[in-house]
């Protein structure tokens, strides 16, 4: 992301709920970018089936042919950490008010918060030794547009002299 390759992937792994812990269901996504277009492929897995995966990452080997060979994404996800060498590097927990609204177009509003980081990978553990990556009070607010940018959207970005600025969690 850093050096703006006009191809670039990103793979993630994603708990929701209060408490990633108890969530039933563990999501592989892949997020490609094509010059401006951008894909994104998701899989849910269930607990038993993320701990497999997890476990064969960290011996370094592919998970049993079960888990990927009936999921496209799951079948994606690995064939680009293998490729890539990818490896996981941080583990982000945030908070995420979410609103959508569709139009001619769709377009979603994310206000993100409570936004801390740790370099302990254990995503359905606790967030040992996590920093908070915001100032107290701030937040992230992402709009997404699927087209054309509407005139409310646009007048209420005018009126509040919101300037657009790049911002990655992972960076960051």
């Amino acid at each position: 992301k850093i050096s703006g390759e006009a191809e670039r992937h990103k793979l993630r792994i994603r708990a929701y709920g209060d408490d990633p812990g108890q969530t039933p269901l563990v999501r592989l996504e892949v997020k490609s970018r094509y010059i401006s277009f951008i894909y994104k492929v998701v899989v849910d897995l269930s607990r038993q089936e993320y701990k497999e995966i997890e476990d064969a990452f960290k011996q370094r080997h592919l998970p049993s042919m079960n888990i990927w060979s009936d999921k496209n994404t799951s079948t994606e996800f690995l064939r680009l950490k293998h490729q890539y060498n990818f490896e996981a590097k941080i583990l982000l927990q945030y908070r995420r008010q979410a609103y959508e609204r569709s139009e001619l177009n769709r377009v979603r509003v994310n206000f993100d918060d409570e936004l801390i980081a740790t370099r302990d990978l254990d995503i359905l553990g606790s967030m040992s030794g996590a920093r908070s990556l915001l100032r107290y009070g701030y937040s992230i607010f992402e709009v997404k547009v699927d087209n054309v940018l509407p005139t409310w959207l646009h007048q209420l970005i005018s009126k509040y002299d919101l300037n657009n600025q790049a911002f990655s969690k992972f960076c960051y």
